[in-house]
């Protein structure tokens, strides 16, 4: 499965949501693991984009430093922590997020130029999050 991708930018929260949902269980009704498209990484944490500070970070870690790969459900949570939720920007001001905020993929005070443009069922086991530079 698929998520509808974008070629303007990264995806929105919402969508992003929507896509994890209907591709969170394998067969088997467990939850699957979630993984980048590069170096093996697995998503972390959210932080406002310093490129964009209206736009949401996804942050990325080795999966040894975490303890494994997080799986589907926990990223979902922590999606839907950030909608409604104000986020400082990284030369301060607040910055609230909804479901239309578009999401990059960068480690805290950092601008990638990197978003999320889908997700991609690997297997049974596995969701991938798709990227692309928007440089």
């Amino acid at each position: 499965m698929e998520l509808e991708t974008s070629s303007y930018g990264p995806v929105t929260l919402g969508a992003l949501i929507r896509a994890l949902e209907r591709s969170k269980f394998d067969p088997e009704g467990k939850s699957r693991y979630v993984r980048f498209d590069f170096g093996g990484l697995v998503p972390a944490s959210l932080n406002s984009y310093r490129g964009y500070y209206s736009e949401l970070a996804l942050g990325f870690e080795d999966p040894s430093e975490r303890h494994g790969e997080p799986n589907v459900v926990e990223l979902i949570e922590m999606l839907k922590g950030a909608i409604g939720k104000v986020y400082e920007g990284w030369k301060g001001g607040q910055y609230t997020m909804n479901e239309d905020t578009a999401i990059f993929v960068a480690n805290r005070g950092d601008a990638t130029d990197t978003g999320i443009t889908g997700i991609y069922t690997s297997g049974e086991y596995q969701v991938v999050l798709l990227t692309d530079y928007f440089g």
